[in-house]
């Protein structure tokens, strides 16, 4: 998965108004996945239905959303510019409360989205993406497993839906709730976000239709329809926890990484520090080889927990006498969401410095089950990372790293003071 580029979901107005996120975090994000990321995409829509990312794509992360190493997704059509025509036209002869929405999104950017478009298409000239099947298709066959008896990662609208009806003690079927709104899915001309939110409150489940964990998943769903085996979007788990169990952009877990081994003051400057001269190199670390080879062993500590925590839930699942597909999917999340910061920066603390002491404190489930984990996580990969790393590139990076900040911070502090005089 860490071949994968990255879908910018918290591009979306949709996104960052769940997530709550700010300017800061959006641009700690960016960074993040830019710096481990073979490539990003964006979604040209996104630019000009939120303001905020509207300022960060075209202002202070216009340098690194760029090619080659961002691309846009424009269907069927020849130019950003074509593309947001063609929205905006097909928008304008809709009759949906949603299609209206956005519309107003658009208008109230006047003759400047048209002039705006125009300067994203030539930076984006040549660098556009398309996926074999349609948004629609895909967003009705995620919402249909969804809604099956599949077990998939994250809690599912099925399990909501059971979830809410045995809560409320609604006095409808499950079942007859379900099996409506698989035939809406499959057989309505508009499947979107809030028809499916109509849906409910048609079918007198108001509650269900405005609940926010609810609606989060229906967003997870709705940007895995916006890409196809090349693409992972990043941010899902901020959305819902349990989905996906180790992922392999987590800017959280990152940025702290980061931070353990080059300092907090690089970590700070690489993630917030708006200067030029960091933006720079910003730039300058994605092409560095000795940042490449951090990247290649920070991906292969985590490929490598990553399988040991696998390997371990299937006896784990015999442990508890649970379906082993069903554990790796619903529990081995919340075991990593837990444990993944502590973890990871103790195993890096051994692989970057002197061994020291460890004591994950895992997840309490049980004495036999727990030893099992904590054992394995412990010892397998720690012994792995430390036999197979090599430490002379380390020391080559954080200088440059250090240096580079310095640098960046002696040019803002001559630029502030020539601006004063």
């Amino acid at each position: 998965m860490s071949e994968r580029g990255i879908f910018l979901a918290e591009f979306d107005d949709d996104y960052q108004r769940v997530a709550g996120l700010d300017g800061d975090s959006l641009r700690q994000r960016i960074r993040c996945y830019f710096l481990l990321a073979p490539s990003l995409l964006v979604h040209p829509a996104y630019v000009w239905q939120a303001p905020l990312t509207h300022s960060i794509v075209n202002r202070e992360a216009a340098g690194i959303l760029a090619p080659p190493f961002t691309k846009i997704v424009l269907g069927d059509s020849p130019s950003l510019s074509e593309y947001m025509n063609q929205r905006i036209a097909k928008l304008a002869r809709g009759k949906t409360s949603e299609s209206n929405m956005e519309l107003l999104q658009y208008r109230r950017w006047g003759i400047d989205l048209t002039t705006q478009a125009a300067e994203l298409s030539e930076r984006f000239v040549d660098s556009a993406v398309s996926f074999k099947d349609s948004r629609d298709s895909m967003f009705r066959q995620l919402l249909l497993r969804d809604l099956s008896n599949s077990t998939v990662a994250g809690e599912s609208l099925r399990e909501q839906i059971v979830q809410h009806v045995m809560r409320y003690q609604q006095p409808v079927s499950v079942k007859k709730i379900i099996r409506a709104l698989r035939g809406f899915i499959s057989g309505a001309p508009l499947v979107s976000l809030d028809s499916v939110v109509d849906f409910f409150r048609r079918q007198h489940l108001p509650g269900l239709a405005k609940d926010g964990k609810f609606y989060s998943r229906l967003l997870v769903l709705y940007y895995r329809a916006n890409v196809d085996d090349g693409y992972v979007v990043a941010g899902l788990p901020t959305l819902d926890p349990n989905d996906p169990t180790i992922h392999p952009y987590d800017p959280h877990l990152f940025w702290r990484v980061v931070s353990h081994v080059f300092g907090p003051s690089v970590g700070e400057a690489l993630a917030n520090d708006e200067s030029p001269s960091v933006r720079n190199l910003l730039l300058r670390l994605k092409t560095d080889s000795d940042w490449q080879l951090f990247v290649k062993d920070y991906n292969k500590l985590r490929v490598d927990m990553e399988k040991t925590l696998i390997a371990e839930t299937d006896q784990l699942a015999g442990e508890l006498e649970m379906q082993s597909g069903y554990a790796k999917l619903k529990l081995l999340p919340r075991v990593w969401r837990k444990q993944k910061s502590e973890l990871v920066t103790s195993i890096l603390g051994l692989a970057f410095a002197a061994p020291t002491a460890m004591d994950p404190g895992f997840l309490a489930i049980g004495g036999g089950v727990t030893a099992i984990i904590g054992t394995a996580l412990t010892l397998r990969p720690i012994r792995r990372f430390r036999d197979e790393y090599e430490h002379h590139y380390l020391s080559r990076l954080k200088k440059s790293l250090r240096r580079g900040i310095r640098l960046a911070v002696n040019q803002t502090g001559t630029a502030d003071r020539q601006h004063s005089g």
